[in-house]
């Protein structure tokens, strides 16, 4: 039986330079994602984006918004 892992958090919001600056320091693939709560193809890519960081798991894959 695999062992349950807690969820990975989906998500970093940016907002200043120095958060930037970190966030780029990290290892693996960086996404970065300009996104619209309103816009119907943003809100279709959360899923999608959730999907993969799950598939990958851990720490391989950032995203920020």
């Amino acid at each position: 039986m695999a062992k349950k892992t807690t969820p990975a958090a989906l998500q970093t919001e940016i907002v200043n330079n120095d958060e930037w600056e970190k966030l780029l320091t990290k290892p693996g693939l960086i996404v970065v994602d300009v996104y619209s709560e309103w816009s119907g193809p943003c809100t279709g890519m959360v899923s999608i984006l959730k999907k993969i960081k799950m598939e990958i798991g851990g720490d391989a894959l950032s995203y920020a918004t």
